[in-house]
């Protein structure tokens, strides 16, 4: 087999107690024990490289959460990658949905949002990049009140020692 194929599957359960949750906003806000908790889901990813510069994945993830917890109930990515010589260019679309506010009960809206990363080699141990997150300009929340950023873009020089 030439590995341009790899699956992955996990399923998980967590049972606890003394979980802390923070409630408010700014000034207001305050951590609760909200006592025992349960936890379960599955994620899954399958990337596959159909040659040597492209290659997609996806990966999608399922959770069944307490109600205290902002988390989205199913996440979705699906990205492409694009790698010739020393340029590098990724696309990441993102999905999430289904979280509820821990402060009102209301369910946060579920959002899409693209991602796009750029890379050159300059050197074997330097790299030249350019992020550029929430493509889509989306406007929304993964916390309720605390809104992500709108479009943003990023770029630097990263650097490896030995």
């Amino acid at each position: 087999m030439d590995n341009r194929a790899v699956f992955d599957a996990v399923l998980w359960f967590r049972d606890g107690d003394n979980l802390i949750q923070f409630t408010g906003a700014g000034a207001t806000e305050t951590s609760v024990n909200t006592g025992k908790f349960q936890h379960k889901g599955f994620e899954t990813s399958l990337s596959y490289a159909i040659n040597h510069n492209w290659s997609v994945s996806m990966a999608g993830t399922y959770q069944d959460v307490d109600d205290e917890i902002e988390v989205p109930e199913a996440m979705l990515d699906f990205g492409v990658d694009y790698s010739t010589g020393p340029f590098g260019a990724s696309l990441l679309a993102r999905y999430g949905g289904g979280a509820l506010s821990n402060t009102s009960g209301a369910k946060l809206g579920d959002y899409f949002v693209a991602d796009l990363h750029l890379t050159y080699q300059v050197h074997k141990n330097v790299e030249l990049f350019v992020d550029i997150d929430n493509l889509t300009d989306e406007t929304y929340e993964t916390t309720s009140d605390y809104p992500q950023v709108p479009v943003a873009a990023f770029f630097g020089i990263r650097g490896e020692i030995l």
